[in-house]
């Protein structure tokens, strides 16, 4: 029996299928989380961020944020608006159906200033602001990147 056409194709899928899926699942647990949180403590921001391998950029994959009187979260409802992730930076938006557009957006940067001989991770600071409808603007200090 000759294999041509789309029997072909349907056996090359059921063939890569199940390694097609794998890829997929890992691809999740992969992403690397930024914890971040307000100089006075009443607002966290996690952002689940799926890097590039060459680290010049990447994906924003899930983030929740909460503060003293609501909590926010892509597992929750919330859909990521916008993301972007670059070297030195991460910005990332959310949409509420409660709330409405932009009910919470982030910005966060990463610098180092590492001193001679110290190793080309030292002295690395990750900081950013957050603004949340019905609560404000506010700074954060952020650790995991």
């Amino acid at each position: 029996m000759k294999c041509e056409g789309p029997m072909i194709h349907t056996a090359v899928l059921r063939a890569c299928l199940p390694t097609l899926f794998c890829l997929a699942a890992g691809a999740a647990v992969a992403a690397d989380t930024i914890s971040c949180e307000s100089l006075d403590g009443r607002v966290t921001a996690d952002l689940d961020v799926a890097f590039a391998s060459d680290d010049a950029g990447g994906s924003v994959v899930a983030v929740r944020a909460a503060t003293p009187d609501f909590a926010l979260s892509t597992d929750e409802g919330e859909t990521l608006a916008f993301s972007e992730v670059a070297y030195d930076r991460i910005s990332a938006g959310l949409e509420s159906p409660n709330v409405g557009p932009m009910t919470f957006t982030v910005d966060i940067v990463r610098t180092s200033d590492a001193l001679p001989g110290d190793g080309p991770e030292s002295g690395v600071v990750v900081a950013g602001v957050a603004r949340i409808a019905g609560f404000g603007t506010t700074i954060l200090t952020c650790r995991g990147w």
